[in-house]
């Protein structure tokens, strides 16, 4: 009977050993409740049990996402690595996250959203303000906001960081400060990016069945310009003569008429303010003949208006991706996050990926412009002095856990791998993401009035087919028109770290 037993236990832990050797099951991470918030990461040692940190963020799925895990939704990488950036804030510093959705409007900023924070300036309610970037940092110079770049106003905060957008904050700050700031905290700093999608069927069909990786090889070896933009564009329209509504028309190219003829701007290495060097002074660039924005300008004019090649909508993201999936264009500009209304409007559709072209092959670097949806973040001046360290800790803290858990998802997850199709556009990818390139009339063009920022101009001159010289010396005046006096304004709102809140 024991010689029976001890063969059954023999046979039963060979059994153990060949199922563990075997294929297994493949457990789900459980990353919602994952609590590894690394003990060496560069953040203080310190807690603050039962303290809440509030966010007010703006109201939209795309903005919810950036904030709010949702448990139905687990298995999506996205909302997984926002639960376990949160979570890990949580475990280390014990801390209650509230995130509050704040309704927004884009034509009526101020009283929709920005209210909110200016009627709480005595009652520290809300830590952290997460809104729409071109607003938000116009309104953000008005005395409501703590300067990012001052360490007694915001503590531990550490802009140098990997974790936030250096190159955001040296662009938008002046007099040595900066009340808004943005980085991989916002999902849509990397969604925000402008580039160019394609259909591979129709290129292919117009240029020959070799197309699609004879543009890649452009892209690669930097000959993507403006001039094969155009080229490519020529060869790509198929026009229907004197049918109704373009029926049965291609076009090269579709784009809105908006910030998708902003994006070339950037994307050519022109900027419409520059900083002094010595003073630090920021300035207007005089167009004269030497700017090749003229050039461009021109440029665009003849390809959106007189070529029959391309086409602007007047419509909003994603009406123009709309018809690259009904086979209506063949290249169409767009965001990176363009990617996910063209799976759900054609799944089946073969497209790529690449930047927008520069605007000559004497320009070494691709440029990308990110659209001012993207989210940028105030820290309110009404959060009190003894309650700054605390802020400043937990918003380094979700900073440094959205770089080591969000921006890694979205990156390696879903910008390089679910939303493209091939490696081609995945290298493209790293070409726009890492092309960012900001300036100050920008980031605060709002400060000029609506749509009247001088990084505004050109997409009013090609809308209208006017005349960008004049237009900008009408502006301009030798310095003294309406440009430069609202950019000092402007300047004067940058004041002292003791300036308040006004009335």
């Amino acid at each position: 009977m024991k010689r029976v037993l001890v063969l059954f236990l023999a046979l039963v832990m060979i059994l153990g050993i060949l199922a563990a050797c075997g294929p297994q099951e493949e457990k789900p991470d459980d990353n919602t409740k994952q609590t590894e918030y690394d003990e060496t990461a560069p953040l203080p040692r310190t807690t603050y049990k039962g303290k809440t940190y509030t966010v007010l963020y703006r109201a939209g799925q795309r903005y919810e996402e950036e904030w709010v895990s949702d448990e139905s939704k687990r298995g999506d990488v996205i909302n997984d690595a926002i639960a376990s950036r949160n979570q890990a804030v949580v475990d280390r510093y014990g801390v209650n996250l509230d995130y509050e959705s704040g309704k927004v409007s884009e034509s009526n900023f101020e009283n929709d959203f920005w209210t909110k924070v200016t009627l709480n300036t005595e009652d520290d309610y809300y830590q952290l303000i997460a809104g729409y970037t071109y607003r938000l940092a116009k309104v953000s110079v008005l005395g409501y906001c703590l300067n990012w770049l001052n360490s007694e106003q915001i503590p531990v905060v550490d802009t140098t960081a990997d974790w936030w957008d250096g190159d955001f904050i040296q662009a938008a700050k002046y007099n040595g400060c900066t009340y808004i700031a943005t980085g991989p905290l916002s999902l849509t700093d990397m969604y925000s990016s402008a580039c160019m999608f394609f259909n591979k069927e129709l290129l292919n069909q117009f240029k020959g069945p070799d197309a699609t990786e004879e543009l890649f090889e452009l892209v690669k070896n930097g000959g993507w310009t403006l001039d094969k933009l155009m080229e490519y564009a020529k060869d790509c329209t198929s026009k229907v003569e004197g049918s109704e509504d373009d029926e049965g028309s291609v076009y090269g190219i579709v784009s809105t008429q908006s910030t998708m003829i902003d994006a070339y701007i950037y994307a050519s290495d022109i900027v419409m303010t520059k900083r002094n060097v010595s003073t630090g002074k920021i300035e207007l660039v005089k167009v004269d003949a030497n700017n090749h924005i003229l050039a461009l300008s021109e440029k665009l004019k003849q390809f959106y208006n007189e070529s029959g090649n391309a086409k602007l909508t007047s419509g909003q993201d994603p009406e123009h991706v709309q018809l690259l999936c009904e086979g209506k264009a063949v290249f169409a500009s767009g965001t990176l996050s363009s990617a996910k209304d063209i799976q759900t409007y054609a799944s089946e559709l073969l497209y790529g990926v690449i930047p927008y072209p520069k605007y000559d092959e004497n320009q070494k670097e691709y440029h990308t412009y990110k659209l001012d949806y993207k989210t940028g973040f105030c820290i309110p001046r009404s959060v009190k002095e003894n309650n700054r360290e605390f802020v400043g800790t937990i918003t380094e803290a979700l900073a440094y856990y959205s770089n080591k858990f969000v921006k890694p998802a979205l990156y390696e997850k879903v910008l390089t791998h679910k939303l493209v199709q091939d490696k081609e556009s995945s290298d493209s990818m790293d070409k726009i993401l890492n092309g960012g390139l900001y300036e100050f009339a920008n980031i605060y063009a709002y400060a000029w009035g609506d749509q009247q920022s001088p990084a505004h101009l050109l997409r009013n001159v090609v809308q209208k087919n006017l005349d960008f010289s004049g237009e900008y010396s009408a502006n301009y005046r030798n310095g003294k028109g309406p440009y430069q006096t609202f950019l000092t304004a402007l300047l004067n709102s940058f004041k002292s770290d003791d300036v308040a809140a006004v009335e």
